[in-house]
């Protein structure tokens, strides 16, 4: 009695599992050096932007010391992944959209490693890029920084797996031109899309010659959470507002490209763990209904030995009672016959005086 148990089941078909996520933008600044573009893109972010992560599992404090890269944030979070929940992940993506012209192009590339790669090419088509991308990926053992070719050959996209900040710096070319540099971000759904600034590098002069991009850093968890930081100088939102997760289903995810299906991958971890939080809590719901059950099956044992028990201990009592009413009973008769006895002596003794 009083005893209440209550036990849902969630959906779990394609449109109600995936990811609880939040993303930050991959943003772009332009400066007169490689050097001030590095720095800087460090200064706009501030050291009090302290994250204030509220999760499924309980809530925490993550902690900036200012102009950390999407790598660096990343790891303050998964450093508190026990007590919030949530798991962050940082890609840097960056894209030479366009060159302006046919030129040798020269440019100091910056991502992993603490000193800058210089990237030289000769580009006699601007429609392709080829002999741009060969050389940005000849420095990829330094930089870590890959380069692919999209839009027909004529741009290039640049990904840094780690996080690092790319920064493309001091750009020099022979003649007038100019390379256009755009961030890049991933949506909802995994597509990723050109941020709507372009940052356009002057190779002819010392001015607007360098470029700096932040990586994007991706939080997900299976359950809600909510993220505050603060200080508007932070990766993830231009407030101190609070900034809460985006439900992404396994119905919009895309296996068309190496990029989206890594995303898609991240998606199914969180589906899974979905469905897994499901079963344990399905399973401690068994074990708890089967503990009762073997409760109420002992104490239907001992109520059933109890009463054996007492039902012995009354046979005996009552056995004991009749024997004494069967005593009683013979000494009554026995008393009764002798009271009569006495009756025939006196009347036998009184006759003998007639």
């Amino acid at each position: 009695a009083k005893e209440f148990v209550n036990l849902s089941v969630n959906p779990l078909d394609a449109s109600s599992i995936g990811s609880h996520e939040i993303n930050s933008l991959s943003e772009s600044l332009i400066a007169d050096t490689h050097s001030l573009a590095k720095s800087s893109l460090n200064g706009s972010l501030n050291a009090d932007a302290d994250y204030e992560v509220k999760g499924a599992n309980g809530t925490a404090t993550v902690t900036m010391n200012g102009g950390e890269d999407a790598r660096d944030v990343a790891k303050a979070f998964n450093l508190v992944t026990g007590s919030t929940g949530v798991t962050a992940t940082a890609v840097t993506r960056a894209k030479i959209s366009s060159l302006s012209a046919s030129d040798h192009y020269s440019f100091k590339l910056q991502g992993r490693d603490q000193n800058a790669s210089v990237v030289n090419a000769t580009i006699s088509n601007v429609n392709d890029l080829t002999t741009l991308k060969d050389s940005i990926n000849s420095v990829t053992s330094d930089t870590g920084i890959v380069a692919d070719l999209v839009n027909n050959n004529s741009s290039i996209l640049l990904i840094q797996n780690e996080g690092f900040d790319i920064i493309i710096g001091d750009l020099t070319t022979k003649g007038i031109s100019q390379m256009a540099v755009k961030a890049v971000n991933k949506n909802d759904i995994g597509e990723l899309i050109d941020d709507t600034t372009t940052r356009t590098l002057e190779g002819s002069n010392n001015n607007n010659d360098s470029a700096a991009i932040v990586g994007q850093v991706t939080l997900s968890s299976s359950k809600a959470f909510s993220i505050t930081p603060g200080d508007a100088g932070n990766h993830f939102t231009s407030t101190t507002a609070a900034k809460g997760s985006d439900f992404v289903s396994l119905n919009n995810i895309d296996l068309s490209t190496k990029e989206t299906a890594s995303l898609a991958m991240a998606r199914l971890d969180s589906a899974i763990a979905m469905v897994s939080e499901m079963r344990s809590e399905m399973g401690a719901k068994s074990v708890r209904f089967q503990s009762i059950v073997n409760n109420l099956t002992n104490v239907q044992i001992n109520t059933e030995r109890h009463m054996d028990f007492l039902e012995d201990a009354e046979f005996t009592t009552e056995t004991s009672k009749l024997a004494r009413s069967q005593v009683v009973q013979e000494a009554s008769t026995a008393m009764i016959a002798q009271a009569n006895n006495i009756s025939r002596f006196m009347m036998s003794f009184l006759n003998q005086f007639k």
